[in-house]
This record gives C-alpha cells, structure tokens and sequence, in this order.
C-alpha cells in the first residue's frame, strides 16, 4: 500500500482472491473473470494471482483478457487524479500501441459465458479491437470526433504515477 492508497497487488491478495475462496465456499460452480492482455506473461500483476487462484479453484472459469479499456482514455479527458487536465490525453512517452476495447463489448461476452458455462468452461478468451493504436493516433482520432483539439500529454509512467501522489 502506498500512502494509504491500496496497490493492485494488495487488491488481488486481500480482497479478489479471498472472494473466489468466498465464492467455492458457498457454492458457486462457474466463475467470469475479466482480466488483461499478458496477465499470462507478466507475472508481477495482480491479475496473474488471481487467475492462478481460479485454475486451482474447484470451479470452473472464464477468463476474459480485454484489451485497454476505451473508457479508460474519459479519465484522461476530464481529470487525472484529481487535477483537472480536460483536452489531453497522459500516457507512457514510448511509442506505445495498443487496441481499444469497449468496455460493453467485454460486459457482453461475460454475460454469453454466464448464461452458457458448459461453452466457455475453463477457457481463455482474448477480446480486443482489430487495430492497434498510437497514443497520438488516438489523440488524432478524438479531436476528429469530439471537434476540438485533444492533445498527447506523454509522460513517463512513474512521472503520471507521481502526479496522482500529489
């Protein structure tokens, strides 16, 4: 926990992975988790404990691994942590690309793998968008729909880190 502000990781151990034991304890068979690109390959986030946690489970699974989250990109536009940043998009200075993922889309997959258990038992499903977007590709888009300019804030990720601190 840094400055009273829980971590992923402290989330993942002290709050998701004791729901799944929760879950099992009072019976439920199936579980949909909405997780992350990489969460199989990137050991130190929370979302690879907790799928780890479901495997060994005695229910069975769904794994959603979303793409980013377009929904995530209205935070950059109105506020960023708390400091009003409204017309700029902050993110990693790296020429970093990624797929969008409307956050629907992923709600409405869960709900097709609850309703339907048996066709999504234990499988992963990876969901994203067929393009892969700059940072800057995305500020050029958002200024062509929401008619004014939006610009790219690139920081590095610990300086965006360090401006919620404050």
């Amino acid at each position: 926990m840094r400055s009273g502000i829980p971590t992923p990781n402290s989330v993942a151990q002290q709050a998701i992975i004791p729901f799944i034991a929760a879950a099992q304890d009072a019976g439920c068979r199936h579980v949909v988790y909405v997780s992350v690109f990489g969460a199989d390959r990137a050991r130190f986030i929370p979302h690879d404990a907790v799928e780890k946690a479901l495997r060994e489970s005695m229910m069975s699974s769904t794994v959603l691994r979303c793409s980013f989250f377009m929904q995530n990109l209205h935070r950059d536009l109105e506020s960023r942590c708390g400091h009003h940043r409204a017309r700029r998009v902050v993110r990693p200075r790296r020429r970093w690309a990624a797929t969008f993922l409307d956050a629907r889309d992923a709600a409405a997959v869960a709900a097709i793998a609850l309703k339907n258990p048996a066709a999504h038992r234990d499988t992963v499903h990876h969901l994203t968008e067929p393009a892969a977007l700059t940072m800057g590709e995305v500020a050029q888009v958002l200024t062509t729909q929401l008619g004014y300019p939006v610009g790219l804030d690139p920081v590095w990720w610990t300086q965006g880190q360090a401006a919620c601190a404050v």
